[in-house]
């Protein structure tokens, strides 16, 4: 298989322009094809194709991904990433990230088995620093800050777990969610009441993501909450927000709560999160931890699969 790497280009900010040279091969175990670096600044990234096998070692395809080669502060970043043949598109990805020293490498897309055939891949990078952050929407295409927790023009209420009202606005809501959009364009109950009951989600949870959802920001970095925002973002299909929260928790994790991480993976389907956290684990159980650690661990997996 021959695989040519394209054009790498960054926003008009940064305006550098790569073109790659041709991969080459990398093994640790699993096949592996990775790009040349190409850097900015201090920022340094490779793209990679990571072979999946099943448990009898056979091939079952490729993972795309994106990897930040020296992480050593928080990077918050946006990527548009193409799969090209013959000048036709054939996958394009793009989303929100935010590279750390615990989150090096982004999986974008299943290639597939890849046929022998070449590729070109465009990836685009735009960066957010502390002074441009604000900008950074995450595909949204309003910002409605100004009426965020606003009675004004407010046409529902949402009841959250400790019976604490919201004021919200259908249009809003309807435009960032399809959970809230069938809601309010049918004839169901929210609709004839002007109201919705969110009592499985509390309070502090359902204004983070009501921030996310009239702003396209999100502001907690508390590990607990942002768990909390994670299952209100799947159930009310807000799969940025989701995205979001993993990135958070990926930051966070720790032998303290690594456990939990897989707990909230496997429930809200939240695949980054669980890849990282069963890393983690790997990587803990090769190093020179105390046994009691190592105890500790396994029996808090032990109560988790025993639930």
């Amino acid at each position: 298989m021959s695989v040519i790497f394209g054009i790498i280009r960054f926003n008009e900010e940064n305006n550098h322009t790569w073109m790659l040279s041709p991969y080459s091969i990398n093994t640790f175990g699993k096949a592996m094809i990775i790009s040349p670096e190409f850097r900015n600044d201090e920022k340094s990234f490779q793209l990679k194709f990571v072979g999946r096998y099943n448990p009898n070692g056979v091939s079952i395809g490729w993972d795309l991904a994106l990897c930040h080669l020296n992480p050593n502060s928080s990077l918050p970043c946006k990527y548009i990433i193409k799969v090209l043949k013959d000048g036709q598109t054939l996958i394009q990805k793009s989303g929100d990230c935010t590279f750390s020293a615990n989150n090096n490498e982004i999986t974008i897309c299943d290639m597939g088995a890849m046929s022998n055939i070449n590729y070109d891949i465009s990836c685009r990078l735009e960066f957010f620093s502390e002074k441009t952050k604000f900008v950074k929407k995450l595909g949204l295409k309003f910002n409605f800050e100004w009426i965020f927790l606003d009675k004004n023009f407010s046409d529902v209420v949402l009841r959250t777990a400790n019976g604490k009202e919201i004021p919200g606005h259908k249009l809003v809501l309807a435009t960032a969610s399809p959970v809230f959009k069938a809601m309010f364009n049918h004839d169901m109950l929210e609709n004839k009441s002007q109201s919705v009951d969110m009592i499985d989600i509390s309070y502090d949870a359902a204004v983070e993501m009501l921030r996310y959802i009239y702003t396209g920001s999100v502001e907690t970095k508390e590990y607990s909450l942002a768990a909390e925002v994670l299952a209100a973002a799947e159930k009310y299909q807000l799969e940025k927000l989701k995205n979001e929260c993993e990135q958070i928790l990926i930051s966070q994790l720790s032998t303290e709560n690594v456990i939990e991480a897989l707990q909230v993976a496997d429930t809200y389907n939240a695949k980054h999160l669980e890849k990282k956290a069963v890393d983690f684990v790997k990587r803990k159980m090769n190093e020179t931890l105390p046994l009691s650690k190592v105890k500790d661990m396994l029996l808090s997996k032990a109560r988790l699969v025993s639930k």
